[in-house]
């Protein structure tokens, strides 16, 4: 039994959608696994949607879970370990990230299993850039940016991770900074 975890339910309507559409087919879970759909999203809108699949609505800016989120220093939309516990009572053999806001609920879940973490976008790429080009952006973004970007280094640092990412040149950014190519 694998888990795979969506950050949008996979459509043709959006971006992000179809990225995740991508995704599904390129990986087809098979009937016994896990699927988690995070999304707002209903299921008559989700392509692939089984009856067995679970779906969490996002939360928004003013939401509680965005507020704590990011006095903790975490991306708004990120997923705690507390909302997934129910996944410890199934054992897995290979677990999908498909995007990085559920690495650390579910490294905190499975600390020693191999995760595969997809990057949709390296908010670390895109930082790192801005710092270079001295480029002054607004209050929200700069936070999402910074967020996002610790997050990002965490996941680079985690060598029991595969790295995925959907462009050669974030790639090629995560090479640069740590010389690894394997994973």
């Amino acid at each position: 039994m694998d888990l795979y975890i969506f950050p949008e339910g996979a459509t043709l309507t959006n971006g992000y959608g179809i990225a995740v559409e991508y995704a599904y087919n390129k990986l087809q879970p098979k009937v016994d696994d896990i699927v988690i759909w995070y999304t707002d999203l209903p299921k008559e809108k989700i392509l692939h949607y089984r009856e067995s699949d679970i779906i969490f609505p996002r939360f928004g800016w003013m939401n509680i879970k965005s507020i704590k989120n990011i006095l903790m220093s975490h991306p708004r939309v990120e997923l705690n370990a507390k909302d997934l516990s129910f996944l410890l009572k199934y054992e897995f053999e290979n677990i999908h990230c498909d995007e990085v806001i559920f690495y650390r609920a579910l490294r905190s879940l499975y600390p020693s299993k191999k995760i595969n973490v997809r990057f949709h976008n390296s908010y670390a790429r895109i930082n790192y850039r801005r710092k270079i080009a001295d480029i002054k952006v607004d209050c929200k973004f700069w936070l999402t940016l910074k967020l996002f970007d610790s997050l990002e280094r965490e996941i680079f640092r985690d060598e029991n991770c595969q790295k995925i990412f959907l462009t050669g040149e974030d790639c090629s950014f995560y090479s640069s900074l740590f010389g690894r190519t394997s994973d």
